[in-house]
């Protein structure tokens, strides 16, 4: 996060002809797209409202507390055709020894390519993924 958004620090590249980039240092919204969703849902209710006035998304803020609720305990966001149309993303937070959400890892591509089929065989492959680096950062859950 930086401040009241996001940027993009890494990204690996898919070796498909049809892919979704978004450029390192880019700012992004954080109520809108996987990765946005869940750095948000780790926030205060304060926060959370916050970023809701000044980006002022298309949705009632009763429901993106929903969305962010249901991320915190499924630790897995998506979004299909959110942030732009055509893209989709799932994503997981990455924890710090502290317990502190830092970052999300992402996977992002052409809508057709995320199918409910295929979101569910990502999903516990990305989960373990962000556990995995949370734990390279020290992070232990309890």
């Amino acid at each position: 996060m930086d401040k009241e958004s996001r940027i993009c620090i890494q990204q690996f590249e898919s070796l498909q002809s049809v892919r979704h980039a978004v450029r390192i240092g880019e700012k992004l919204p954080l109520t809108l797209g996987a990765t946005g969703k869940v750095l948000l849902a780790y926030h205060s209710d304060d926060f959370i409202e916050k970023i809701y006035i000044h980006e002022n998304p298309k949705r009632s803020i009763e429901d993106l507390r929903k969305e962010l609720r249901q991320i915190v305990n499924e630790q897995f966001a998506k979004s299909i055709d959110e942030r732009e149309l055509g893209s989709s993303a799932i994503a997981t937070p990455i924890v710090d020894v502290n317990g502190n959400v830092i970052a999300a890892l992402s996977i992002s591509g052409p809508t057709a390519s995320f199918e409910e089929k295929v979101i569910t065989q990502l999903k516990k492959q990305l989960i373990d993924g962000g556990i995995e680096i949370s734990a390279n950062l020290g992070f232990k859950p309890e």
